[in-house]
Order: C-alpha cells, then sequence, then structure tokens
C-alpha cells in the first residue's frame, strides 16, 4: 500500500515536470521518498538538480538512490561523470566509472574515454 501511494506521487512529479513546474516537482518526489524510498525519484531528484548546475546537490542524489539499488549503471556512470567532469574528483570518479563498466559493458567505447580521462587526472 505504501509503494502504490509512493509511485502516485512519482507520477504526479513526472506530470509536474513537463509542465516545467520544478518546485512543486521536487516537492511532490520528496514526498514520494517519504513513504517509500525508491531509486527513481533519487535520480530525477539528481537531473534536475544537474540541470540547474548544482553539482553538489546531484551527486548527493545519485548516491542515495545507489545507496538503495548500487546496480544501476547508468547512474554509476553519470555520478562518474558528474564527479570528474564538474567537481575534479578523480578517485571517487574512476570508481563509480570502473563499476558502470562493470554492470554496463556494451558501453565500453563511450565509458573507456571517461576512465582514460579520470587515470590521466590520478597519474
Amino acid at each position: 500500500r505504501a509503494f502504490k501511494m509512493a509511485e502516485s506521487y512519482m507520477e504526479v512529479g513526472r506530470a509536474l515536470m513537463w509542465r516545467g513546474q520544478a518546485a512543486a516537482m521536487e516537492e511532490a518526489l520528496q514526498l514520494s521518498l517519504a513513504i517509500h524510498p525508491h531509486p527513481v525519484p533519487h535520480n530525477v531528484l539528481a537531473t534536475a538538480a544537474f540541470e540547474r548546475e548544482d553539482y553538489a546537490r546531484a551527486v548527493a542524489q545519485w548516491r542515495a538512490s545507489l545507496a538503495l539499488d548500487g546496480a544501476q549503471g547508468d547512474t554509476h556512470a553519470r555520478l562518474g561523470q558528474v564527479l570528474l567532469a564538474r567537481m575534479d574528483r578523480a578517485e571517487e570518479a574512476l570508481a563509480h566509472l570502473e563499476r558502470a563498466l562493470q554492470l554496463e559493458p556494451a558501453r565500453a567505447g563511450e565509458l573507456e574515454r571517461w576512465l582514460a580521462a579520470a587515470r590521466a587526472r590520478l597519474d
């Protein structure tokens, strides 16, 4: 029952996002998370924060998402890319990019470029 209610708030959040009502969307997703923690609202909130160039908040939301489900290759990739390109945290970035490659080997072409950049910063 709680999951259904949380899912309803996620749907409201999606609708508000499409209407460009960012503050209301974030409020709906926070309510969803309060009822039943789930990776999806965290990922949506992270993307919204990234688009506002609030990289610290984006990173915090992606980390919260991964704490709930560490097997999200795309989330590891995005987190690694932001840590490397926007926050100059190559060591942390490398760990997430390597995990993304483990989870999604089909993305090797894209991820190898990021991995090389992270390793170069560590040398």
